[in-house]
């Protein structure tokens, strides 16, 4: 838990929830969305069709360079 959201303001996290991958030095590998599953506010599908997330990992579990690093995630934003 991030009760005094130093790390959400570190990261610049503004929407709960919101995902973040980061590198052995610090770098942000990915930011974003879990998956696609509430394509907008108070709006959900039955089930994700997109798991960017895991997909995120996965091309950096292979090593690629070339992937989506970041996306919007939706939801709640947080106070600042």
């Amino acid at each position: 838990m991030d009760t005094d959201k130093k790390l959400t303001h570190t990261l610049g996290a503004s929407i709960t929830p919101e995902v973040f991958i980061m590198g052995a030095h610090g770098q942000i590998l990915y930011s974003g969305r879990i998956d696609n599953w509430a394509w907008e506010t108070g709006q959900k599908r039955l089930k994700a069709t997109e798991h960017d997330l895991v997909d995120a990992l996965n091309a950096i579990d292979a090593g690629k360079a070339t992937y989506q690093k970041k996306t919007q995630a939706v939801g709640c934003i947080i106070e600042k």
